[in-house]
């Protein structure tokens, strides 16, 4: 029975295979077909990884790139927690009973109403500053407020104000102006070491320059007739051997009672 069995079924397949050829193909490829599967498994598998990768790559990129655009003074500055300063030199021109001086920094003159100041006033209450003397104006370019009590006229930058250091002050220089009961001006020059190569003097009130003229001395004094009771200026720009340029500016304000006034020279 068992051997009926076997011979039927060998004849069963025999006969299939006659009748139905492409059935080897089928069966042959069966492996071909799990290959192929497999294959694209894996290169799914590998496209998927190389995928994150590259999307990795890209954002720890961009994550470095924004964190260096963000840099720690870009931020501050962004906030404006960074004060980047500027530095300018006033001499002191009055001090009243209650402490409160007047301050001329020239190169902070403003221009007002179409008028450009000879020189810009900061007035200082309880000043510890003595009159003539330089010192350094230190202008924040961000709000803030300021070491001293300050106002001034127009608009006020935030400011402080402190002694100008002892070795930006060239004392051997020396420059004294008078005026006397005619109005005239006397300018007085001396630089004890002698190594002055030149003086560049100009003296002009709101309305004109009233002198202008260059000495080649170590020492000498001109005089500047009839300047009428208003605010003038005395600028002196000085060629030194040893100093380099040095300058000096001298404010007198209208009505000033004080005819004597001494100026301090720092580096240009």
């Amino acid at each position: 029975m068992i051997i009926k069995l076997a011979i039927i079924g060998v004849i069963l397949i025999a006969g299939g295979i006659l009748i139905f050829p492409e059935t080897i193909d089928l069966i042959s490829n069966g492996s071909n077909i799990s290959d192929s599967i497999t294959y694209n498994l894996i290169d799914l598998k590998d496209d998927t990884v190389d995928n994150v990768e590259n999307t990795i790559d890209s954002t720890v990129e961009q994550v470095s790139s924004t964190i260096d655009g963000l840099n720690p003074t870009g931020l501050l500055a962004a906030q404006g927690l960074i004060q980047q300063e500027q530095v300018f030199y006033g001499q002191v021109i009055s001090k009243d009973e209650k402490n409160t001086c007047e301050i001329s920094v020239p190169d902070m003159a403003q221009t007002i109403n179409g008028e450009k100041e000879l020189t810009h006033i900061i007035i200082v209450e309880d000043c510890e500053f003595g009159v003539d003397e330089l010192v350094q104006v230190i202008k924040q370019n961000t709000s803030g407020s300021s070491s001293n009590s300050i106002s001034s006229p127009g608009t006020q930058p935030a400011v402080s104000i402190q002694s100008t250091p002892s070795s930006l002050i060239f004392e051997t220089l020396s420059l004294t102006t008078q005026r006397d009961e005619s109005d005239d001006v006397m300018l007085q020059y001396e630089d004890t070491s002698g190594n002055t190569i030149s003086v560049t003097v100009t003296l002009k009130n709101t309305e004109k320059e009233l002198f202008s003229g260059v000495f080649f001395a170590s020492k000498f004094e001109t005089t500047v007739n009839d300047v009428s009771d208003t605010p003038h200026i005395i600028e002196m720009v000085v060629e030194h051997a040893e100093y380099g340029m040095i300058s000096s500016s001298v404010f007198n304000p209208a009505g000033n009672m004080d005819n004597t006034i001494s100026g301090v020279f720092t580096q240009a």
